[in-house]
């Protein structure tokens, strides 16, 4: 009974210890919530083609990457495609504003919310959209640009 209750203090603690704590992928930069999911908080320095995890193992254990945070890519004019994982459902506010060179994104069907500025003044923008239910997307989250969606997305 001690040793499990020892095992049982020792897995929280080590989960405890992680939240907050911020893990470095390819140029790209993530935050473990307290819900213990991950989110992308910074690619300002990320190039060309980005491909963003699904899941980012840390400490042998899987995250899964949920949102793009807020100002994340925000200015980054080195990046000129992203693929976004299901596993992504809120872009956040100005996540990728006037990345002026970005000119191919991937939305996956996971995408639920899409916030304001997510997309603005990325004046090049071409959206390939697999997203089947409704989205909240925000009035401005393409301010600037005339969206080329590529596939059927519905506005709620």
């Amino acid at each position: 009974m001690k040793k499990l209750f020892l095992i049982a203090v020792l897995l929280l603690t080590y989960v405890f210890v992680s939240f907050g704590q911020e893990v470095k992928l390819n140029d790209m930069v993530f935050s473990i919530t307290k819900e213990l999911k991950m989110i992308l908080i910074d690619g300002s320095v990320a190039k060309g083609t980005i491909e963003i995890p699904e899941f980012l193992n840390y400490n042998n254990i899987n995250y899964p990457v949920v949102e793009i945070g807020q100002s994340a890519f925000k200015n980054n004019i080195n990046i000129t495609e992203v693929r976004i994982p299901n596993s992504i459902s809120v872009i956040n506010n100005s996540a990728f504003e006037n990345c002026i060179n970005l000119s191919f994104v991937i939305l996956p069907k996971a995408i639920r919310e899409i916030k304001d500025l997510a997309f603005s003044e990325c004046r090049n923008l071409k959206i390939i959209s697999e997203i089947e239910n409704p989205v909240g997307i925000s009035d401005h989250s393409f301010y600037g640009k005339i969206i080329n969606f590529y596939y059927p997305i519905l506005y709620r």
